[in-house]
């Protein structure tokens, strides 16, 4: 059976990511042990990274219920050309 392309840059990924996170989870424990104020500041980094993390997953589900526009939407939207050659500016002087 003949694997897809595909295939083997995910296996090269996932052992990538695995190597990573052992490495780094080695590091924590390290600098856990080492550090008097470690727990301290840990704390502080992982609140910055939820707050982080809250506040960008707000906006992504604000942009994927539109209702944060993209720039083309913007822009679509202002240069709209109805069926009577008005270009939605409004030319009248009163």
């Amino acid at each position: 059976m003949v694997k897809g392309k595909g295939a083997g840059t995910r296996k090269k990924i996932r052992n990538t990511m695995i190597i990573i996170g052992l490495i780094g989870t080695i590091a924590l424990i390290i600098w856990i042990k080492t550090d008097p104020n470690a727990k301290e500041k840990l704390g502080n980094i992982l609140f910055g990274f939820t707050v982080m993390a809250i506040f960008g997953a707000l906006i992504w589900r604000k942009s994927k219920k539109g209702l944060i526009k993209s720039t083309k939407q913007r822009q679509a939207d202002f240069d709209y050309d109805d069926d009577y050659g008005n270009d939605g500016i409004d030319d009248h002087d009163d």
